[in-house]
């Protein structure tokens, strides 16, 4: 899968477009490359919001590892109020280019940097959205280093953006 992704299905307007940048130049810092590459689950689960778009619908939504920013986009394609594309600061590039290439939910698409556990990135990205936690948590193929620190930063950061009555995905 290099170059361009495409997910299309009938009850979409039109079909998304979704680059992906494998072969690029490693990153530095703690951002290890696998946001380059869009993983087989994400597309799965825009098949999966197509059967059942009122998981997302008018909902406010974040994605924490978005990575490419397939499963946020397709969040927004599927009716979401706002989507919020979250990963470390050099995934953020891709992210916005893959934002830019599909307009027509680009409105609804904002790329946002925060660290798991990182108290200030998740204080800034409330502030933001403008919201006091988010509707839905997309946590889609995120995790690849599997350190217990790692886990016990995601679940914080999904507590933290989450109410009682939010759902993760």
């Amino acid at each position: 899968m290099d170059g361009v992704v495409t997910f299309a299905h009938a009850s979409l307007a039109a079909p998304l477009h979704f680059e992906q940048r494998p072969e690029s130049i490693p990153t530095d810092g703690d951002a290890d490359g696998t946001f380059r590459r869009i993983w087989p689950a994400s597309l799965s689960f825009g098949a999966h919001l197509a059967s059942c778009p009122d998981l997302v619908r008018g909902k406010s939504v974040v994605e924490l590892g978005a990575g490419s920013g397939v499963a946020g986009i397709l969040c927004a394609a599927f009716g979401a109020e706002q989507a919020w594309l979250t990963d470390l600061p050099a995934a953020l590039p891709l992210i916005e280019s893959n934002v830019a290439r599909n307009e027509r939910v680009a409105t609804r698409c904002t790329a946002w940097p925060c660290r798991w556990g990182e108290d200030a990135d998740i204080a800034a990205l409330l502030e933001q959205a403008g919201v006091p936690a988010f509707d839905v948590i997309v946590a889609s193929e995120l995790v690849y280093k599997q350190r217990p620190s790692t886990f016990a930063a995601l679940v914080d950061t999904m507590l933290a953006l989450g109410h009682e009555t939010s759902r993760v995905l």
